[in-house]
C-alpha cells in the first residue's frame, strides 16, 4: 500500500493467445516472424482499478500515489496480417479470469 504501480502492461486473454498459438504453427507465412499478441497496454494502475469495478467485495490495491509512466506500444499487425485482427477485449479478459479462478476453487467466491 502506498507504494506506485509504475509502468505499462500488455493485456491479452489466454484464449487468443491460443488462436495466435494455432495460427503461427499453422500458417507458412508465420514461419520465422515474431508475433505479438495484444489487445491493449495499460498501466499498472488501471488494471487494480478495472478488477476493483468488476469485483468490488474483494480486497483491492486503488489506494496507489498518482504516476504517469511512459506510454508504449505493441505492433500487432503482422499477426493481424494472417487473421488474428480482433481480441476479447481487456475488461472481459479480467471478468473471465477472475470467475475462472473462482469456479476452480482458487480463490473465494466474494461476488
Amino acid at each position: 500500500k502506498g507504494m506506485p504501480l509504475v509502468g505499462h502492461v500488455p493485456v491479452v486473454d489466454v484464449r487468443d493467445v491460443s488462436r495466435a498459438h494455432v495460427i503461427a504453427v499453422t500458417t507458412e507465412e508465420a514461419k520465422g516472424k515474431r508475433l505479438f499478441c495484444s489487445e491493449s497496454v495499460i498501466p499498472w494502475g488501471e488494471l487494480a482499478v478495472t478488477l476493483a469495478k468488476l469485483f468490488p467485495k474483494y480486497p483491492n490495491f486503488t489506494d496507489y500515489p498518482p504516476f504517469q509512466p511512459p506510454h508504449y506500444t505493441v505492433d500487432t499487425a503482422p499477426l493481424a496480417a494472417l487473421g488474428l485482427d480482433k481480441y476479447i477485449p481487456f475488461e472481459q479478459a479480467m471478468q473471465d479470469c477472475v470467475v475462472s479462478l473462482i469456479d476452480q476453487k482458487l480463490i473465494a467466491d466474494m461476488r
